[in-house]
């Protein structure tokens, strides 16, 4: 796990994320830099849940423009502090691909109930 450095955009990660499991409909974009100083931005668009960890659901382009979404485990140290990691367990990524493709599922069939009944 790589603890994101302070600043700015470490207090909107951690409110993104805060939003998030709270529901609140926030769309956050995000610049990353790896250790190789390339950049990467990417949009928080969902955040999962469960008893265990939190997860981000990321989108991105890949390098020929196609989106693509990533997950990533989010957990705050000890000081309070927000730390994102990719998921290397194949085992754990599969289970939250499963809450995503849950999660969209869900969200699709309360939006066709509010269309049905407009």
């Amino acid at each position: 796990i790589v603890p994101l450095e302070e600043g700015e955009e470490l207090s909107e990660v951690q409110e993104a994320f805060e939003a998030g499991m709270s529901g609140e409909g926030m769309t956050p974009v995000f610049t990353f830099v790896d250790e190789d100083g390339n950049e990467e931005t990417v949009t928080l668009i969902n955040v999962l849940e469960t008893d265990e960890a939190q997860y981000g659901v990321l989108m991105y382009e890949d390098e020929d423009g196609v989106p693509e979404v990533r997950f990533v485990y989010y957990q705050e140290d000890e000081d309070g502090m927000p730390e994102i990691a990719e998921i290397e367990d194949e085992i754990e990524y599969a289970m939250v691909d499963r809450l995503y493709e849950e999660s969209v599922r869900a969200s699709a069939e309360d939006d066709e109930e509010d269309e049905d009944e407009e």
